[in-house]
């Protein structure tokens, strides 16, 4: 039996083999992992004074499998299964007045139902395949996504100590570009984030291939500095859709920061992004002035393990694509 992963060669998936043991019909198609995915971007725009908002929320589905014939998974496979996407402005009496979007919402709307497979190696995702219908904005809202499903880590410290603490300078492949990074992992006491279930009870849990039952509790912060990145592709959410960002804007990023938290019956990451939108000079003359600042706070947490309904199949008529925003896909 192949050892499960919920995120490849960092995060194992244990005691599966008992809940088949004690109901082999119901788990014989593998695991399904259930997560929640939401994003909130807030952009202050300075002339006229207004806020714009948006807010996102997915249901993502995921299996585990295996590209090779090693005996553990190096891969998930997922899907968006429910989405919505909401659209207001906030004006500078702070009245929310709800921006309908009949392109916003075909947007989203568009993800449902298409698979997309995250291979990993050793350090992260090595590549996405998508199908050959995804691009653009789709495609950027995946890699969304399954950047939050990556560590893009393989230096965890294997000491034992309660509270070891591990921190690296390396450069890290991210949805905004290959960019120097700090890599700071901590053990904690204490979980406070959500509880995911299952219909196999405590049997199951997740645990750290590096510190298994050791330290059933870690937390890992990938500080980006963005100023040190050899390739860089800001990004925020749904910026090729025009209504929302046209193309006569640049957006530089400020800061981004992401954390995982691990415990056996939890998992969440978030991410916090700032940039700043500016005029593009060249198609816009007398106007290279700020426009405003974006602010994108984007949440992960698994919500359930359950057993899958249908035999496993991988995709077919897909393209292979990147991890970084607005990389055109790569024609198998």
């Amino acid at each position: 039996m192949k050892t499960l992963s919920l995120i490849p060669f960092v995060i194992g998936l244990i005691g599966l083999e008992t809940c088949r043991e004690e109901s082999p019909e119901l788990w014989k198609f593998g695991p399904e992992y259930l997560f929640k995915f939401g994003v909130n971007l807030g952009i202050k725009k300075e002339l006229p004074e207004m806020k714009l908002r948006v807010n996102a929320t997915m249901t993502v589905k995921c299996r585990p499998f295996s590209t090779k014939a090693e005996e553990f998974t190096d891969a998930l496979q997922c899907y968006v299964h429910e989405a919505e996407k909401i659209n207001y402005n906030v004006d500078e009496e702070g009245t929310k007045i709800l921006n309908s979007d009949e392109d916003s919402q075909k947007l989203v709307a568009k993800l449902i139902g298409h698979k997309f497979e995250i291979i990993y190696e050793k350090r992260g995702i090595k590549e996405l395949k998508v199908p050959i219908s995804i691009e653009g904005v789709q495609l950027n809202i995946f890699r969304m996504i399954a950047s939050h499903l990556d560590f893009g880590f393989d230096k965890f410290d294997k000491g034992g100590e309660r509270f070891a603490f591990v921190e690296v300078v390396a450069p890290e492949k991210s949805l905004i570009g290959k960019c120097e990074t700090t890599f700071e992992v901590s053990k904690q006491i204490k979980f406070k984030g959500m509880r995911w279930d299952s219909k196999c009870g405590d049997k199951l849990h997740i645990e750290t291939f590096a510190y298994g039952d050791k330290s059933p509790m870690i937390a890992m912060d990938k500080i980006r500095d963005v100023k040190k990145c050899t390739k860089i592709s800001p990004t925020i959410f749904g910026e090729v859709h025009n209504r929302l960002i046209p193309a006569i804007l640049n957006i530089t990023m400020q800061s981004s920061v992401t954390t995982f938290i691990v415990a056996p019956h939890g998992f969440q990451s978030h991410s916090q992004n700032i940039g700043t939108m500016k005029y593009n000079s060249n198609m816009v003359k007398n106007n290279d002035g700020k426009l405003g600042d974006s602010h994108e706070h984007i949440n992960l947490y698994l919500e359930s393990i359950e057993p899958a309904t249908d035999e496993f199949k991988r995709i077919t008529s897909s393209h292979s694509a990147t991890i970084f925003a607005n990389d055109p896909p790569i024609v198998n």
